[in-house]
């Protein structure tokens, strides 16, 4: 087993805890993330305004387990791209992260918006088990939603 590096050492490619840091922290790399934060808001209220959606599906137990389905137009043979929102894992949700959902709907593919617990509540395992509940639930209810389950693409923030 290998020791933990000295305190300020490198730790990934020559890069210190504090600079690795810094690299996964979008706030650290732009004048106001909030200023981002709000756009998102507002672009995903626009899209749940002017396109078709069923909202707040539940795709597993735990009450985080949600999902927005917003429907393509070639209803049984669109392809569906599932978006998993970003945030650090600590923040941000289905409410926020519909922004990318109308340039999607008019390149002809559906979208599921996927919600999952955060931490510190819940645990990244957790988290990525949420995932992968959320893309079993939608090929299980494929036919149901009007999706290809054989065009599904996964992608996130």
């Amino acid at each position: 087993m290998r020791d933990a590096p000295p305190a300020g050492g490198a730790v990934y490619r020559g890069m210190d805890q504090a600079t690795l840091d810094r690299q996964y922290s979008p706030s650290s790399r732009v004048a106001s993330l909030d200023a981002y934060l709000r756009e998102y808001e507002r672009l995903s209220e626009a899209a749940r305004r002017d396109h078709p959606v069923r909202s707040s599906l539940a795709y597993g137990p735990h009450p985080a387990e949600r999902l927005d389905y917003f429907p393509g137009p070639a209803a049984g043979r669109a392809p569906l791209l599932v978006f998993v929102h970003g945030g650090n894992w600590q923040a941000l949700g289905r409410a926020e992260s519909a922004f990318p959902v109308p340039p999607l709907l008019a390149a002809g593919a559906a979208v599921a918006v996927i919600e999952y617990g955060l931490a510190p509540d819940v645990g990244l395992d957790a988290m990525a088990g949420m995932v992968r509940r959320a893309v079993d639930w939608l090929l299980r209810h494929a036919h149901g939603l009007g999706f290809a389950p054989d065009r599904l693409h996964l992608c996130g923030t």
